[in-house]
């Protein structure tokens, strides 16, 4: 008898759980990025630290390089982003050698899938593609 009961609960929990997930809220899951911004570096130093952060909000969030990653001269990373509109911000130094470092910023970036921004860091603006 109580073996049948467990079972019973068993099953009663395994079919539960399949319903919940099946009839999950979806605006809990992190939504997919539509779009992208292409930081391209221009300059005879590397990028060492990128952030943006939303049109309009204060807070700059998490450094978007990983923890040992740079984006070096003449190189391109690709970062996938929702569309909308974005504040950019990074950290470069002047060349290869210690010295002060360097912040670029760009404000009021609208990406699309239709038109992905590559920023071109090297004094100038950056454009849709």
């Amino acid at each position: 008898m109580r073996r049948k009961w467990l079972m019973t609960a068993a099953t009663t929990l395994a079919i539960a759980a399949t319903i919940g997930a099946c009839n999950s809220d979806s605006t809990n899951a992190p939504p997919d990025p539509d779009s992208s911004i292409t930081l391209s570096n221009q300059t005879f130093g590397p990028v060492l630290r990128v952030w943006f952060k939303e049109c309009g909000t204060a807070n700059w969030g998490s450094d978007r390089l990983g923890a040992q990653e740079i984006i070096n001269p003449d190189a391109d990373r690709v970062f996938p982003i929702e569309q909308g509109c974005w504040d950019l911000q990074s950290e470069r130094l002047p060349t290869f050698e210690p010295g002060t470092p360097i912040f670029d910023t760009e404000f009021d970036v609208v990406v699309t899938p239709s038109a992905p921004f590559v920023w071109r860091i090297d004094g100038s603006p950056g454009g849709p593609v």
